[in-house]
């Protein structure tokens, strides 16, 4: 019953203890963050997105602070 690969039995080193623990999962928002936030396949549509957000808010800002520039009150 000595042969060179063992029984089935016989565990092989770290097979029980392990140096490395499994992560704990993941939460819903960090997975959602790395696949589509830092994702640098994504990278182009989310900078197209960052500039029509930020041109929106330009826009809104502009009109209520000089909107009368545009459409004068009669």
């Amino acid at each position: 019953m000595s042969q060179k690969g063992g029984s089935y039995l016989s565990a092989q080193p770290g097979f029980l203890n392990s140096g490395r623990r499994p992560q704990p999962p993941q939460s819903w928002l960090v997975r959602w963050w790395r696949e589509e936030i830092t994702n640098p396949n994504k990278f182009w549509g989310n900078v197209a997105v960052g500039w029509s957000v930020a041109f929106f808010g330009l826009g809104v800002i502009f009109m209520r602070k000089a909107g009368w520039l545009l459409a004068p009150v009669f």
